[in-house]
């Protein structure tokens, strides 16, 4: 099983914190459920209607990088999903860490939309890693 890091405001005596645990080699996740205040009194929509702003998910490049160096995958997956949140945010991300893999070769944080084609063998670092958003519709909230 994989541990699930989570993004989410940390103002609440329920907010799970930024930890990026690595218990699986083979698969990490990252889930990003927005920082609304919201959270603990609003509705459904209220909770999950959040825009990331790029210096947010920005902060969270180091945290990406540590499992990728761990494991086969690792998964971002963006439930902030009213309208079309989830999607400009997984965007935003895709293009921090393009660009952060540019600037430093040896960052290794590589991704793909897809998963790989093969398993990689034992002892070999995967050159790829998954970014995504779990929007289930553009004007709904998860």
């Amino acid at each position: 099983m994989a541990a699930v890091a989570v993004d989410m405001t940390q103002t609440l005596p329920s907010s799970v914190p930024p930890v990026t645990a690595v218990t699986s080699p083979r698969l990490s996740v990252v889930r990003f459920h927005g920082r609304s205040t919201a959270w603990g009194t609003g509705s459904k929509e209220d909770r999950f209607r959040y825009a990331y702003g790029e210096e947010e998910l920005a902060e969270w490049l180091p945290r990406v990088r540590r499992p990728a160096e761990r494991a086969e995958q690792v998964h971002i997956l963006f439930n902030n999903c009213c309208g079309d949140a989830a999607v400009r945010a997984a965007e935003c991300m895709t293009r921090l860490l393009d660009g952060e893999a540019g600037a430093d070769p040896g960052a290794r944080v590589p991704r793909t939309r897809s998963a790989p084609a093969s398993t990689p063998s034992p002892g070999r670092r995967p050159t790829r890693a998954r970014s995504s958003s779990s929007s289930r519709s553009r004007g709904g909230a998860g």
